[in-house]
């Protein structure tokens, strides 16, 4: 292979490889990066509650409920959880945790 062969093959290497970067980071930008940036719904419908005792914990967390805690009850499926713990769930996912009815 002469010299001018392989300055060809790597020119054409580094060109191959620029438009393979080019496609890697358009599906970065156009998948990638949306799905982590999804916020949560206005859809979502979420009831809001103090807990006064009576039992049970969120299963997001599986931690109990304290006295005057909010949690977060989705009109749904009725299922309770940590406020906190059901909007962080909802941002990248669209079911309950518990039962997997769609809320989103």
């Amino acid at each position: 292979m002469s010299e001018e062969d392989f300055r060809t093959l790597c020119i054409l290497f580094v060109l191959i490889c620029v438009v393979v970067l080019m496609f890697l980071f358009s599906f970065y930008e156009l998948c990638v990066v949306p799905c982590c940036e999804r916020r949560l719904s206005d859809d979502v419908q979420i009831v809001l509650e103090t807990y006064n005792g009576g039992g049970g914990g969120c299963v997001i967390c599986q931690e109990e409920y304290k006295d005057g805690e909010d949690k977060a009850a989705l009109i749904a499926c009725n299922h309770k959880f940590h406020t906190v713990c059901v909007a962080t769930w909802l941002m990248n996912n669209d079911t309950c945790p518990l039962c997997r009815t769609y809320v989103v």
